[in-house]
């Protein structure tokens, strides 16, 4: 892990051997984060390191930059479920977990859903990732258990990640709406499943999850000339602050049921008001809304959103 105490609340900074204080833009630290070790010619060291079967993980928090070069996999240390024996007992466990959750909230989330189909399994007491196998899932067997306990309340399946076949064959089964994150949908071309001309009416998009970047962060300083250009035009706006609120609007408008946007980004907020950055301790789950950050103008610019667009 090489990492440096500069993260996204740092916006000032005194050069060594000067005493007049520097101010940078917000979104430096990002900016650093995908240019620290790049190369003249353009590679960068992340890159190289993948074609040797290596993974690079680089993240941004309020006060630290760091980088998690591994040979050796990701050990998440989670037990895994016995689906066998969860089976025979006809998945009672699912069922309780399901009604629970039903009686409580209108939607539920299956997060992982790709786990149902396939998942990957470490041997107990491994230090690493790299003896693990790949494990078929209970499937149909699990989701036709739970159905009857779910009552009237719905399902959203968190399909992101390596979508094979096999799942999308499952979800078009289910009848659950998969997920889109339009925040991916400019880091390619206009074949990306993210962007909303490919959504679908049974679908749950979003701008961005709990995990991902705010909008204003994602497309500020540090993200790539190419992407940002891509943005624009797709979204026809002239100016990459115009992004954030454009792919707001582009998400209301689009065919998807239903369209979901955090706070953070209906407010434009950068990444200090981001809730969390994966795989790192402490500075996570920290932003709150605070009295008075809400706006009569947000209030008009979102109700005319939902007006507009019959949300």
């Amino acid at each position: 892990i090489f990492g440096t105490k500069y993260g996204s609340v740092d916006s000032e900074f005194v050069v060594p051997g000067e005493n007049e204080i520097t101010k940078v833009p917000d979104g430096i630290a990002h900016y650093l984060e995908h240019k620290m070790f790049d190369q003249p010619d353009g590679s960068n060291v992340f890159d190289k390191f993948s074609k040797y079967g290596g993974e690079a993980n680089a993240f941004t928090s309020f006060n630290m930059t760091a980088y998690l070069f591994s040979a050796t996999g990701q050990l998440w240390g989670n037990p895994l479920y016995d689906w066998r024996a969860m089976e025979k007992d006809g998945f009672s466990w699912w069922k309780a977990r399901m009604a629970s959750c039903a009686a409580l909230y209108d939607l539920i989330r299956i997060d992982h859903f790709i786990g149902v189909v396939n998942y990957y399994a470490i041997p107990a007491g491994e230090d690493t990732a790299m003896n693990g196998r790949w494990m078929l899932g209970p499937g149909e067997k699990l989701l036709n258990a739970i159905g009857p306990a779910l009552g009237n309340k719905k399902i959203i399946a968190e399909d992101l990640g390596v979508v094979t076949p096999a799942v999308r064959q499952l979800l078009r089964k289910s009848g659950y709406p998969g997920m889109k994150l339009m925040e991916f949908a400019f880091d390619s071309d206009s074949k990306n499943e993210n962007l909303p001309c490919h959504f679908e009416k049974n679908m749950v998009i979003y701008g961005g999850t709990h995990d991902n970047e705010t909008l204003a962060g994602f497309f500020g300083p540090g993200q790539s000339r190419r992407m940002l250009r891509f943005a624009r035009r797709y979204l026809n706006v002239s100016q990459n602050v115009q992004i954030p609120w454009a792919l707001i609007r582009a998400g209301y408008a689009s065919c998807a049921d239903t369209a979901v946007f955090q706070l953070q980004d209906l407010m434009g907020l950068d990444n200090r008001a981001r809730i969390n950055t994966p795989s790192t301790l402490g500075g996570n789950w920290c932003w709150r809304l605070v009295k008075g950050q809400l706006s009569d103008d947000l209030a008009v610019k979102i109700r005319d959103l939902v007006e507009l667009y019959g949300r």
